[in-house]
């Protein structure tokens, strides 16, 4: 069975976060969760959102590591 991760923007537990992450399969961050991610040396397969809440060097870092984003307007 494939196990998918979904992480969300907000306060997480970074140590509870990079113990389990390796057992997921797939990795989607919704919006800001992909910085969590990223600040923990995991790469999501998929992020989506407005990524508003992303500073450009994290959506710059995602990019380069071929990360697929799908991004919607800020304005809903």
């Amino acid at each position: 069975m494939n196990r998918i991760l979904i992480i969300a923007n907000g306060q997480i537990h970074t140590e509870l976060l990079s113990r389990i992450a390796p057992r997921y399969g797939n990795i989607i961050c919704a919006d800001g969760g992909a910085r969590h991610a990223l600040d923990i040396k995991i790469t999501p397969h998929l992020v989506v959102g407005d990524l508003d809440s992303l500073d450009p060097g994290y959506r710059e870092a995602l990019e380069a590591a071929g990360c697929r984003l799908e991004v919607h307007p800020v304005k809903k």
